[in-house]
């Protein structure tokens, strides 16, 4: 016979025994398999990185690589270097190219300059313009101006050909310069004005005079179209 506190110990024992243990059951199922994904990855490796979602309202966008820029091309030296500057266009004289005297031979008339004449010759503006008169024919004028080349004197020759073509007494002359021309062309009062006008080179030389009729009384022209003609000519042949 087993004593009392000896029986007391195992009774206790089973109690303890008998929550701590599970229990077992013939309809229990098998355990479930874990997931692939549950397992640990082993020692010494970096875990897989996840793709980094999203924020929400945005749309990932694919990235672009840039396509490649063409590489400037270097400037050779002749497109670097200036061109040289075109030489300053020498002073011009206009004196020598029309006299009193030449007038007198060619016209008839006796013609003085005026005192308040410019005696400024061409430079930068490119023009000159000389003016004599006499008591009892008038004034007759000149104006010559010089272009950056004979292209551009025959240019603005032409590009005024049809106008003038329509005015009085027009007649083309030939063998006076490059091209000539004469006309008589109205002026403010009505009367006419008597001209010629030569291209040689690049210089375009105007020759005229008016004819003024006050009543009963014509003052001019100091030379008439012919003796203009005689006149450009000793002009033409004192250009350059």
């Amino acid at each position: 016979m087993i004593p009392y506190p000896a029986r007391r110990a195992a009774s206790a024992l089973t109690i303890v025994l008998a929550f701590s243990l599970p229990a077992c059951r013939d309809d229990a199922g098998p355990a479930p398999d874990k997931r692939a994904d549950s397992v640990p990855a082993p020692t010494g490796a970096a875990p897989a990185a996840k793709p980094e979602a999203p924020a929400p309202g945005r749309t990932a966008s694919p990235k672009t690589t840039p396509a490649p820029t063409a590489a400037k091309a270097e400037p050779t030296a002749s497109a670097a270097a200036p061109p040289p500057a075109a030489p300053p266009d020498p002073a011009f004289d206009c004196d020598p190219l029309l006299t009193p005297a030449d007038v007198k031979e060619a016209c008839g008339i006796e013609v003085t300059a005026p005192p308040e004449q410019s005696p400024d010759d061409i430079g930068e503006s490119r023009t000159c313009s000389r003016r004599w008169s006499s008591k009892e024919a008038g004034s007759l004028s000149m104006l010559v101006l010089r272009h950056g080349n004979a292209n551009e004197a025959k240019e603005r020759f032409t590009s005024i050909g049809s106008d003038i073509s329509a005015m009085p007494d027009f007649k083309a002359v030939t063998g006076l310069g490059d091209m000539a021309r004469r006309y008589a062309k109205k002026g403010a009062s009505g009367d006419p004005i008597y001209t010629i006008e030569i291209v040689k080179g690049r210089f375009d030389v105007l020759l005229f005079n008016p004819k003024v009729t006050l009543g009963a009384t014509t003052v001019g022209p100091v030379c008439d179209l012919d003796k203009l003609e005689k006149l450009a000519a000793k002009v033409v042949g004192r250009i350059p």
